[in-house]
């Protein structure tokens, strides 16, 4: 048994920007393997179904992408702090040294 699934995602970014793009999973390249347990066909359809919850709580919000966004001044900041913490760690070393 042969099997292609074919999906049409379109998405828009937080610009602006309209993004479309077209995935195939060909399930023929596993033709001929065996499995025990789990027929396949069942699998992926569990597969499918876990994906289409996952992704419909991020498109109606339910669930947040977890992300953390930085500036510049942000990283420039943090590096800054890095640096002083670490001068004041080789300070401190070497007046602890005999």
């Amino acid at each position: 048994m042969s099997s292609v699934l074919l999906f049409d995602i379109k998405f828009e970014s937080v610009t602006g920007v309209e993004y479309e793009e077209q995935i195939v999973i060909d399930m023929s390249e596993l033709k001929g393997i065996g499995q025990l347990g789990t027929p396949n066909l069942y699998s992926i359809a569990k597969s499918l179904e876990k994906i289409k919850d996952d992704f419909a709580h991020v498109t109606s919000g339910f669930r947040k992408i977890n992300t953390n966004i930085f500036t510049s001044e942000d990283r420039a900041k943090e590096h800054e702090e890095q640096l002083a913490f670490y001068e004041e760690a080789n300070k401190r070393d070497k007046d602890s040294r005999p």
